[in-house]
């Protein structure tokens, strides 16, 4: 996890490192992982926890990783730490918890946290309706053309804020604005 401050070690090196292999490695990460949950050390942590769930919650339920700590790192202001170790003791502290969740990324989502499947569900119907309207368009959007796309988007995933729906577009690698301001896939 990177708790050192070091950056997070795949499974494979540490198994290179201890001569075991990355399979032993899994196995006594778990083991791990299910000691420190079945006890009560991991309680301390939840307040910060909490707080974290509070805050995505507030900004729809979903968020951009690099976003997310930022604003997390901001809330705690604990500036003598570097950032990189403040984000991953909060990975391994999520990861304890079980909450807020990960999206992992891939070739159409940015990784992101989010507190509720039925928030990332809610995101990707979004991201689905805007690129639907994006490719029924079949050109880049002026930027009134994108507000109606985006409204429509909206009106479809049953979304009422605009800031959560912007952070939902901001998760997806499907969009970008050109340098005229115009949007499109």
């Amino acid at each position: 996890y990177g708790l050192a401050g070091n950056p997070p070690a795949t499974l494979e090196e540490i198994g290179g490192k201890m001569s075991l292999t990355r399979e032993r490695i899994r196995q006594i990460e778990n083991s791990a992982l299910e000691t420190l949950q079945s006890s009560n050390a991991h309680e301390v942590l939840n307040p910060v926890i909490a707080s974290a769930k509070v805050h995505l919650a507030s900004v729809g339920g979903v968020r951009h990783e690099n976003f997310f700590f930022d604003e997390i790192l901001h809330m705690v202001g604990d500036a003598q730490m570097p950032r990189q170790a403040a984000v991953n003791a909060f990975e391994f502290a999520f990861t304890l918890a079980g909450s807020p969740l990960r999206l992992k990324e891939d070739n159409n989502f940015h990784p992101a946290w989010y507190t509720e499947k039925a928030d990332l569900v809610k995101a990707k119907a979004f991201i689905a309706a805007l690129e639907k309207a994006a490719k029924k368009h079949g050109r880049a959007m002026s930027q009134d053309e994108f507000t109606d796309a985006f409204r429509l988007a909206m009106s479809h995933a049953g979304i009422t804020n605009d800031s959560a729906a912007s952070y939902y577009l901001g998760v997806s690698k499907k969009f970008k604005f050109n340098p005229h301001g115009d949007f499109g896939l």
